[in-house]
């Protein structure tokens, strides 16, 4: 599991999310979305840093 950065460039702000990456039956890399945490710019005001805490 890891979390994911979205960036996006039409509305300018970060999405984060907890994915966790597996491989398919066909040998190719998947991503699962497991939470939304949701943008990097609204959760900077609830914690410190928001990135380390998750």
């Amino acid at each position: 599991m890891f979390l994911r950065k979205n960036y996006s460039r039409v509305t300018g702000r970060t999405h984060l999310a907890i994915v966790q990456g597996y491989r398919s039956a066909d040998g190719k890399n998947k991503h699962k979305t497991i939470k939304s945490v949701g943008y990097l710019d609204v959760l900077e005001k609830q914690y410190p840093d928001p990135i380390t805490h998750f």
